[in-house]
């Protein structure tokens, strides 16, 4: 309701409303008052600043006296500060607005480098703007902006930001690789100093943003970059784009992590990183000798320092995507001549399947695929879901057949030479589908499986091992995934069906899970058996990552976990592959890593 002519209202119109703004030298307040206001203050930290009043307003302006005012930052502690806003009419009457601000004072970083050294050695910290680059787009997401340079603290940094007009914050990716930084910064650390970040959906050209970027070391001493976002200049063809936006600073030569130089540009591809870690990782595992294993140590922690980068600029980058494209219908672009049909069976759970399908449509994987996806229960929500995504098909079961015989029945209309089953509890990351068929490049490959993650992100399947008892066991379970035991590809006896790739023939040659086994467990496990049977292999890909909840399929009505049902099908898995039983291992605890090790294959 408006304000009546004698009542009096203040707005605050920065900060905004929609969360708290940065201020670094002065906090600026603007706002209006409707009344007869003859003072306006704002209250900071218990403290009082009044407030200009103009004596009327613009003729577009909207209703109310527009008041302005500046306050100094000095004094005020770093963080978020509470603003009030209060306007006080000559009756005595009040009227109050309360906001929220982020304090962020900085010392302006230096034009030149000249003096850098003497501010790292002093333990301050340094941050430069290297450059401004369209970074590559992914279908279905907002075309981003790579902005890229440099920060250094010999403390380490305790927060690295992008803030752009002084509300939009964004979280780079810091400790891309830098050699020549080594001269600039005089410290050899300094080589990981090179950060990165991608702004969406920006107005208007980079030049009309002010950009801050902020570098706070553990002990509170800050350091700062402002100015317009400079202007774009074209991303370098066939280059990697995070080091090739950085300018040189002196002609070092550009160098592997393995210290060994890097002739021209390297090359450019998605999983080219993921392939070195695997080769580095494989030797890690098999160093002889304290050097060799020291020098590779010394390699695969560089490249786990490059892979943890992308993989955080990956959930980055789907962390603002969701949010750009939140309340979004989702929908996928036809495609005429898939090469997958992913399969996706639902029992239960609509904001699981929503979560599955957006991740689907967003990871930008170059293979053609399609989206099936079978209603097994009988949720409202789900179906009406299920309604409003575009470009998948929807086979709905009434009633209920479990989630075999539906597996079963969306692989049977599938159009793909591929089938890929995928829960609906699942979030594939960047680049997976995109692995999981690379792998089907060697043809003696029939089932690749994915490496499977807890929310948290802690490894929850690296492949799986079958005991001689028919008991399955998840490798690495809890473990840390970055571990070279878990980045190398290698045959194993069976992948989940959370996130499984099986060849077109050898699923069509199957007929599909063997129905011996519905509703569900141990159809994934007999499958991959059935695969090694027909002398094809079972491939674990540690480049398809995929998080998984885990149980969230099955839902919590009569097909929800049962110890009873998983007990039975071990006994029927059991009865079927007893001579195939006979030749694999007896549990140990001790034994698992060199089970899992046996059947490695380059």
């Amino acid at each position: 309701m408006s304000p009546g002519p004698d009542a009096l209202d203040v707005v605050c119109d920065t900060p905004g409303p929609d969360g708290a703004r940065f201020a670094f030298d002065a906090i600026e307040v603007r706002g209006r008052v409707t009344g007869a206001a003859v003072e306006v203050q704002v209250r900071i930290a218990g403290r009082m600043h009044p407030l200009a009043v103009e004596a009327r307003p613009g003729p577009a302006a909207p209703p109310g006296l527009p008041f302005a005012g500046s306050v100094p930052t000095a004094g005020l502690a770093r963080g978020r500060h509470a603003i009030t806003v209060i306007a006080r009419d000559e009756t005595g009457r009040e009227a109050f607005a309360v906001t929220e601000v982020d304090v962020q004072p900085f010392a302006a970083m230096p034009s030149t480098f000249d003096a850098w050294p003497a501010l790292v050695a002093a333990g301050d910290p340094v941050v430069h703007v290297a450059g401004c680059t369209p970074a590559a787009p992914r279908p279905g997401w907002p075309a981003p902006i790579a902005v890229t340079g440099f920060a250094y603290c010999t403390q380490g940094l305790a927060r690295l930001a992008l803030i752009v007009d002084g509300r939009l914050e964004v979280a780079p990716f810091h400790g891309l690789y830098r050699p020549d930084l080594e001269t600039v910064l005089a410290s050899r650390a300094a080589v990981a100093a090179g950060w990165r970040g991608e702004l969406l959906d920006l107005d208007g050209s980079p030049g009309d943003h002010e950009l801050v970027v902020l570098a706070v070391a553990p002990d509170g001493r800050a350091a700062g970059w402002r100015g317009p976002l400079p202007a774009l200049r074209p991303a370098a063809s066939g280059t990697d784009d995070d080091e090739a936006a950085l300018p040189p600073l002196s002609p070092a030569p550009r160098r592997r992590p393995d210290g060994a130089p890097l002739a021209g540009p390297p090359p450019h591809g998605r999983h080219r990183w993921q392939r070195l870690a695997e080769r580095w990782a494989e030797r890690a595992l098999r160093a002889e000798g304290a050097q060799e294993a020291a020098d590779t140590n010394r390699a695969w922690a560089g490249l786990q320092t490059r892979l943890a980068i992308e993989r955080a600029a990956d959930r980055e980058l789907a962390r603002r995507a969701a949010a750009a494209l939140a309340g979004r219908p989702i929908a996928f672009p036809p495609v005429e001549r898939p090469v997958v049909s992913i399969v996706v069976t639902v029992h239960a759970g609509a904001a699981l399947t929503e979560g599955c399908l957006r991740a689907l449509r967003h990871a930008g994987d170059a293979v053609p695929f399609e989206v099936i996806v079978v209603d097994d229960g009988d949720d409202p929500a789900v179906a009406a879901l299920l309604d409003e995504v575009e470009g998948i098909r929807v086979l709905r079961n009434r009633p209920s057949v479990g989630y075999l015989r539906s597996a079963n029945r969306g692989a049977a209309a599938a159009r793909g030479t591929h089938v890929v089953q995928l829960n609906n509890d699942t979030e594939p990351q960047p680049g997976w589908l995109d692995a999981l068929v690379a792998r089907l490049g060697d043809d003696d490959v029939g089932v690749v499986a994915a490496k499977l993650l807890y929310p948290d992100g802690r490894l929850q399947e690296a492949g799986s091992i079958v005991w001689a008892d028919g008991q399955g066991w998840n490798y690495g379970i809890g473990e840390d995934e970055t571990a070279p035991a878990y980045n190398v590809p290698r045959d194993i006896d069976y992948g989940s069906a959370a996130a499984l790739l099986i060849r077109g023939s050898l699923w069509r040659d199957l007929g599909g899970f063997d129905e011996r086994f519905s509703p569900a467990y141990y159809e994934d496990v007999d499958l991959c058996f059935a695969a090694r049977a027909r002398g094809l292999r079972v491939v674990y890909e540690p480049g398809a990552r995929v998080v998984h909840v885990r149980g969230g399929s099955m839902g919590t009505g009569a097909l929800g976990v049962s110890r009873d049902l998983i007990d039975a099908h071990r006994a029927t898995f059991c009865d079927k592959w007893t001579d195939a039983l006979a030749a694999q291992p007896v549990f140990h605890p001790d034994r698992v890593a060199a089970v899992a090790d046996r059947a490695r294959r380059s």
